[in-house]
């Protein structure tokens, strides 16, 4: 039986015994998947809406391994941005002029405005983001400067 990639980063899963006196090669491709995984950033530039690539190589088509997206462009109306349906986080920077909506393409999604940078995390259906409550970060930190009567010194 073959290797596999069955995990959310899309690691080969080697079967044991397999690859005899090769494995150094694979563990090399497996260690920058890993530093993908954790520390890569890319830069893409969208016209609208966008599918992010996921792929079994080690090559840069596979955008979805990434840690840090930073989507770029002039849009002309709000966009979509789809995910994979795995468990994945992500650091996410809007440098685009218009709301991205994050997405599976089916559960609850996640919108992230012009400008902003926040992480979003895929439970394998739905896309969250840091809110309080019913709040999205933004909200919940307006609500508590309107409700607050206290002036601070500029």
């Amino acid at each position: 039986m073959p290797s596999s990639y069955t995990t959310s980063l899309r690691f080969e899963a080697q079967l044991t015994g397999e690859n005899l006196n090769t494995w150094g090669a694979l563990l090399s491709n497996t260690l920058a998947r890993v530093d993908d995984s954790i520390a890569g950033y890319l830069s893409i530039a969208i016209t609208g809406n966008y599918s992010i690539t996921a792929a079994n190589t080690n090559a840069s088509a596979d955008e979805a391994r990434r840690a840090h997206l930073k989507f770029t462009g002039t849009l002309a109306s709000n966009s979509t941005i789809t995910i994979p349906s795995v468990s994945k986080s992500y650091w996410i920077w809007n440098a685009t002029n218009r709301t991205l909506t994050v997405t599976t393409g089916s559960g609850s999604t996640y919108d992230i405005e012009a400008g902003d940078k926040l992480p979003v995390w895929c439970d394998g259906t739905n896309v969250n983001g840091l809110s309080y409550g019913s709040y999205t970060l933004k909200e919940y930190v307006a609500a508590q400067v309107l409700a607050s009567s206290t002036s601070y010194p500029s």
